[in-house]
C-alpha cells in the first residue's frame, strides 16, 4: 500500500506532484529509509542500486544515494550522482542543497558559495525556502573559512527575510563582536545606485543588476556591473568588487575595487577600500614563511626533563595538547625557550625588559620537538637544541613537519612576551604593549616590505611617491 499521497509534494525535492515523478519507485525509497534508520548504510546503497538499474538517475534514489555516500564519508562518489540528477532536472532544489554541503567537504566554503550562485539562477530564493537555509549553512561554512565579509553578507540577508521566530541572530552578533576581526570586514557595505547622467539602456541594465542582489544572485551581478565599468560606468566597477567579496571571490574582488581606487583617487572612501583590500587579498607564497616541527626520537625522556627544568632560559608550561584544535591530539610536556634567562623577580620598566619566547620544545612519551619559524633562523635553533638535549635525542638528522604559514611582514612585528602575573599587572601590561606598538610602527613597519607595496618598505615606497592610498591604508590600520 502506497504510504504517500499520489497529489503531495515528491519527496525527492523536484517541486513536481509524487505522482507524476517518484511514484514507481517508493518501495525502493521507503525501503532504503528505513535500513538507513536502522544505521545499515550498506544495505540501504545495494537497495538503491537495485531500484536506479530499473529506474536509472531516478532523482529520489540518487539523491538519497548521495545522501548515503556522503554519510558514509565519500563525498567524491556523491558528487557525480548529483551532477546528473541536476544536469536532468536543473531546478532540483534537494540536489542543489546536497551538493553545495559536498562541495564544501571536497573544495571548501568558497566552492560552496560559488554552488550556491549557482542554484539560484534557477532556485529563486523567495520561492525556495531550502535555499534561504542553505545560505546560512554556507555563512557558518565561510566563517569557519575565515572569508567573513562573505559570510556576514550571507548571514545579513538570510536575517532579513527570516521572521524573528524562525531566525537566531547569535551568529551574526558573535562574528561582528569578534574583536580578531577588523572593522574593515565587518563593514555592512551597500551596493551604489544608478548614477543620475547614464543613458535610459545604461541605467536599465544597471537597475537589473541591482534586482539580481535582492534575491542573492550576486555572481550575476558582478558580470553584469562589469560590462557596465568597461563602458565607462566608474561607479559599477565598486558594485562588482563588492558582488565579488560577498561570494568571497577575494582576488577578483580585491582587483576589482583597486581599479576603482584608482579611478577615484586620494578620497576616504579610497583609503577605506585599499585597507578592505589589504585585509583580503591572500598572502603571497614568496611571502610566507613555515612554522616548523622539528622532530627526533627520544632517547632518555626523563633525562631530558631534567635539564630542560634546570635551565633559566627555559620554562615549563606543563602538559598541553599538542594540538588544541584537535581533540584527539596527544598530549606533551610544553617548554618556552625565551632570549635570556628568566627571573620573575625583575623589575619592569620598559618592554626591553620583558623576556621573549624565540621557540618551543614538546617532550612527548617517544619524541621531541623543537618548533620555530623558519625565517632564517631555524638551523640555529636546531643546534642550539642538539647541545641543550645532549644524549638524550640522537645525533640523526630531524623529520621536518610544516605545522603552519605566517606571512612574513606580519612576523617581523609579532612579538610574543613572557612574564608571570606577579611581575606584570594587567595594567602595567597595556602600558607597555602600547609602548612597543608605537616602536613597531616607529621602527620596524616602516622597514619592512610588504605584498601590497609590492615588496617594498614603506619607506621605500613613500619616497618613490607612488603609493600614497596604500600607504595611508596600511598606517590606518596600523
Amino acid at each position: 500500500m502506497a504510504e504517500i499521497d499520489p497529489y503531495a509534494p515528491c519527496p525527492c525535492g523536484s517541486g513536481q506532484k509524487f505522482k507524476w515523478c517518484c511514484q514507481k519507485v517508493e518501495a525502493y525509497a521507503t525501503k532504503a529509509e528505513r535500513l538507513l534508520e536502522n544505521g545499515q548504510l550498506d544495505t540501504a546503497l545495494e537497495t538503491l542500486d537495485e531500484g536506479l538499474r530499473k529506474v536509472p538517475d531516478n532523482p529520489w534514489l540518487a539523491t538519497r544515494k548521495a545522501l548515503v555516500l556522503f554519510r558514509r564519508q565519500m563525498p567524491e562518489q556523491a558528487r557525480p550522482v548529483l551532477e546528473r540528477v541536476i544536469a536532468k532536472m536543473p531546478g532540483h532544489v534537494g540536489a542543489h542543497a546536497l551538493l553545495i554541503q559536498i562541495l564544501a567537504r571536497l573544495e571548501g566554503a568558497e566552492s560552496a558559495a560559488a554552488a550556491l550562485q549557482r542554484a539560484l539562477l534557477i532556485c529563486p530564493i523567495d520561492q525556495s525556502p531550502i535555499m534561504l537555509t542553505m545560505a546560512h549553512v554556507v555563512a557558518l561554512m565561510l566563517r569557519e573559512g575565515q572569508k567573513a565579509p562573505a559570510s556576514l553578507k550571507h548571514e545579513r540577508f538570510v536575517e532579513e527575510r527570516s521572521s524573528d521566530e524562525e531566525h537566531d541572530s547569535r551568529f551574526l552578533q558573535s562574528v561582528l563582536s569578534d574583536p580578531a576581526i577588523a572593522p574593515w570586514l565587518k563593514e555592512d557595505y551597500q551596493l551604489s545606485p544608478a548614477p543620475e547622467e547614464l543613458a535610459p539602456s545604461a541605467r536599465d541594465r544597471f537597475e537589473n543588476a541591482l534586482k539580481q542582489t535582492e534575491q542573492a544572485r550576486w555572481a550575476g551581478a558582478a558580470d553584469d556591473f562589469d560590462k557596465l565599468a568597461a563602458e565607462g560606468v566608474v561607479i559599477a566597477e565598486r558594485n562588482a568588487g563588492l558582488c565579488r567579496l560577498w561570494i568571497a571571490d577575494v582576488m577578483r574582488a580585491s582587483a576589482t575595487l583597486r581599479r576603482y581606487i584608482a579611478k577615484i583617487g586620494p578620497c576616504e572612501e579610497a583609503v577605506d577600500l585599499e585597507a578592505l583590500c589589504q585585509l583580503i587579498t591572500p598572502t603571497p607564497l614568496d611571502d610566507l614563511v613555515e612554522i616548523v616541527r622539528l622532530i627526533w626520537p627520544l632517547r632518555d625522556r626523563e633525562g631530558l626533563l631534567k635539564t630542560l627544568r634546570q635551565r633559566r632560559d627555559i620554562v615549563d608550561e606543563g602538559r598541553q595538547s599538542i594540538d588544541e584544535n584537535d581533540p584527539q591530539a596527544p598530549e606533551t610536556d610544553l617548554f618556552f625557550l625565551l632570549d635570556r634567562e628568566y627571573d620573575k623577580n625583575k623589575r619592569i620598566e620598559r618592554p626591553e625588559d620583558v623576556a621573549r619566547v624565540i621557540a618551543r620544545f614538546h617532550v612527548g612519551n617517544e619524541i621531541a620537538m623543537l618548533e620555530a619559524a623558519d625565517d632564517g633562523g631555524l638551523n640555529g635553533l636546531s643546534e642550539r637544541f642538539r647541545e641543550i638535549a645532549g644524549s638524550a635525542i640522537p645525533p640523526a638528522h630531524p623529520k621536518t613537519k610544516v605545522v603552519m604559514k605566517f606571512a612574513r611582514h606580519l612576523l617581523a612585528m609579532r612579538v610574543e612576551w613572557y612574564f608571570s602575573p606577579e611581575t606584570l599587572d594587567a595594567r602595567t601590561f597595556e602600558h607597555l604593549r602600547r609602548q612597543d606598538n608605537e616602536r613597531v610602527q616607529r621602527e620596524v613597519w616602516p622597514k619592512t616590505p610588504v605584498p601590497w607595496l609590492k615588496n617594498r618598505t614603506p619607506e621605500q615606497a613613500a619616497k618613490a611617491g607612488d603609493a600614497e592610498i596604500p600607504l595611508r591604508a596600511g598606517l590606518l590600520r596600523m
